[in-house]
C-alpha cells in the first residue's frame, strides 16, 4: 500500500514546518546562551557570590553545608555544584557556568511549558515566550551569577511543566516524574516546592465544575490522590532540609516592601543602570502594555485561558506567601525574591502580542508587522544588556593579588566594611603565597573606627573601600597618610600606607 500523493504532500509539509519550528527554537536558545556566557567571567565575585564559593572550596563537604546553612533560605544543592565546578577551577567563569547552562535551559522549558497550556495559537506564543525570556536584561543578570536563582527558574518551571502533564494525564510515571523533578529543586531553592499551591489551583479550576449556580466539586478521587500523595511526599521531603538548614535562621531587617523592588523582580524595571538610562526604557514600556493587554485577554476570554488563569491565580498565592514568610522571618523583601515568577508576565505579552497580530488580515501587511514587531523586541532590550555586561559585580579578586604580591608579614589589611571581609577572606584564599600566609584582615564600619585603628597600629598597610563608599570618607582615609592605588571605574577602593 503506497501513499498519495495528497498523502505525501501533506506529510511532507508537516516534516517541514517541524523541521523550521526545531531550526527557529534552536536559534532562540543559542541567542540566548550566547547572551548569558558573553563576558559572564569579567568580574571578581560580589559578597554573595564570595561566600558561596567560600563555601564550595572548603576541605570537607560538611564544612560546606555548615556555612549554607548560615546563608538566608538556604539548601545545599547550588552549592554542591558550585564545589564541583571549583575542583575543575576557580576562574569565575568556569565557576558561575553552570548559572549560564540553567538560564538557557529555561528558555527551552519555558516553550515546552507554553505548549502545555492549551490556548488559541499557543505555537506562536510559545516562541515569543522563549525569545523574550534570552533576551531579557534580568535573566541574563541572573544567569551571570553564582548563585541559585538560575537554578530556581529553572527547576520551578521545569516542576510546573510536568505538573500540568501530570494533572492532565495522570499516570503513575507523570507524578513521578513531577516528584523526582520538584524533589531536586527544592533542595536547589525552597520556592520549587510552591508548585504545590499551583497544583492545588489546577486541580480545582480542571476537576471543578458549576451547575446551576452551585459550586459543585466532580474530582475524581484517584488522580487527586496522587497529587495529595505527591504533595506529601515533596512537604515530608523538605522538612529536614528545612529543620538543617534554615529553621534556626533569624534576622531584624525590615521588610522593604514597595512598589520599585516588585516592578525589578518581575523585569518591569531596569536594575542595573548604564549612564544615560533611565529606570524605565521602550523594553519596560512595551512589557507593561502587553502584560495589561495580555490580562485583559485572558480575563475577558476565560473559558479559553482557562489554564493560563490558574497560573496566574497561583502567581498571587506564591506572591503572598513570599511577602508573608519575610514577615514572619523579619527577613527584607527582594526583587530575586520573585524572579522565578516573572516569566507568567512574558506569557501575557506573547498572548497580547500574537492576538494583536491576527487581527491584521492574512495580507503582506501582517508579515511586515510581525518583522517590525520582532525588530523592536530585539532592539529595545539592547542598551539595558549593555548595562548588566557594563556594570561590575566587583573587583576584590584584583584588589587580593595587588595585596599579596606586595604585602609583607605582619601588615594588616582594614576593610571599611565589616561584610566585605568575604570577599577578600575567598579570594586571600585562592591567591595566597606559596608559604601560605596571609594578610591579617581587621574590619570597621565608621569613620571614628577607621581613624582609631589606624593612628593606634602602624602594620595597617592597605585599606580597602567598597564602591560606595563617599568621596568624603575616601579623603580622610587618604589624609590618614593613605593614597590610592585602585580604583577601578565602577569597582572597589584599595588605599596604601605612604612611605
Amino acid at each position: 500500500m503506497t501513499m498519495s500523493d495528497e498523502s505525501r504532500g501533506f506529510y511532507n509539509t508537516n516534516k517541514f514546518l517541524h523541521t523550521l519550528e526545531v531550526c527557529i527554537l534552536l536559534a532562540i536558545v543559542f541567542l540566548g546562551f550566547g547572551l548569558r556566557y558573553y563576558k559572564v567571567g569579567k568580574d571578581s565575585f560580589w559578597l554573595d557570590e564570595a561566600g558561596q564559593a567560600l563555601a564550595a572550596i572548603q576541605p570537607r563537604i560538611m564544612d560546606t553545608l555548615m556555612i549554607v546553612r548560615q546563608h538566608a533560605g538556604a539548601m545545599p544543592l547550588d552549592y554542591l555544584v558550585t564545589r564541583l565546578m571549583a575542583m575543575i577551577s576557580l576562574d569565575e567563569k568556569v565557576m558561575r557556568f553552570p548559572s549560564v547552562v540553567w538560564g538557557t535551559l529555561s528558555i527551552v522549558i519555558y516553550f515546552c511549558l507554553v505548549r502545555e497550556l492549551d490556548f488559541p495559537d499557543k505555537k506562536s506564543a510559545s516562541f515569543l515566550v522563549a525569545l523574550l525570556l534570552s533576551l531579557s536584561p534580568v535573566y541574563i543578570q541572573y544567569s551571570q551569577e553564582m548563585r541559585f536563582y538560575a537554578s530556581l527558574v529553572f527547576f520551578y518551571a521545569a516542576s510546573t511543566l510536568l505538573l500540568i502533564r501530570a494533572i492532565k494525564e495522570p499516570s503513575v510515571r507523570n507524578w513521578l516524574f513531577y516528584v523526582s523533578v520538584t524533589l531536586i529543586g527544592e533542595y536547589f531553592h525552597p520556592y520549587v516546592l510552591f508548585t504545590v499551591i499551583t497544583g492545588f489551583v489546577l486541580i480545582l479550576v480542571i476537576y471543578t465544575s458549576y451547575k446551576n449556580s452551585v459550586f459543585q466539586f466532580s474530582i475524581k478521587k484517584g488522580d487527586f490522590s496522587k497529587f495529595l500523595v505527591s504533595s506529601i511526599v515533596l512537604i515530608a521531603c523538605y522538612v529536614p532540609g528545612y529543620l538543617f538548614f534554615n529553621s534556626g535562621q533569624t534576622f531584624s531587617y525590615d521588610l522593604g516592601f514597595h512598589s520599585d523592588v516588585i516592578l525589578e523582580g518581575l523585569g518591569l524595571q531596569a536594575i542595573r543602570l548604564d549612564a544615560g538610562l533611565g529606570s524605565f526604557g521602550v523594553w519596560h514600556i512595551i512589557l507593561m502594555i502587553g502584560m495589561i493587554g495580555g490580562l485583559f485577554i485572558v480575563i475577558k476570554q476565560y473559558k479559553e485561558y482557562q489554564l493560563v488563569l490558574s497560573l496566574l491565580v497561583a502567581f498571587f498565592l506564591q506572591f503572598a506567601l513570599i511577602v508573608g514568610l519575610d514577615t514572619y522571618k523579619h527577613y527584607f523583601f527582594s526583587a530575586r525574591q520573585i524572579i522565578h515568577l516573572a516569566p507568567l508576565l512574558l506569557l501575557l505579552v506573547s498572548i497580547f502580542m500574537v492576538e494583536c497580530i491576527v487581527l491584521i488580515k492574512p495580507t503582506v501587511t501582517r508579515y511586515v508587522s510581525m518583522i517590525a514587531i520582532l525588530a523592536v523586541i530585539c532592539a529595545s532590550p539592547l542598551p539595558y544588556i549593555k548595562a548588566v555586561y557594563d556594570y561590575s559585580k566587583g573587583t576584590g579578586g584584583a584588589i587580593a593579588q595587588t595585596i599579596i604580591s606586595k604585602y609583607q608579614p605582619g601588615q594588616e589589611v582594614l576593610i571599611f566594611s565589616s561584610s566585605y571581609k568575604i570577599i577578600l577572606d575567598y579570594y586571600f584564599l585562592r591567591f595566597e603565597k606559596p608559604d601560605h600566609s596571609l594578610p591579617v584582615i581587621v574590619t570597621v564600619d565608621t569613620i571614628n573606627e577607621l581613624r582609631d585603628k589606624v593612628n593606634a597600629n602602624p602594620d595597617i598597610a592597605y585599606v580597602v573601600a567598597p564602591r560606595n563608599t563617599t568621596g568624603d570618607v575616601r579623603a580622610q582615609i587618604v589624609s590618614l597618610g593613605f593614597k590610592t592605588v585602585s580604583s577601578e571605574s565602577g569597582g572597589d577602593f584599595l588605599f596604601v600606607r605612604s612611605q
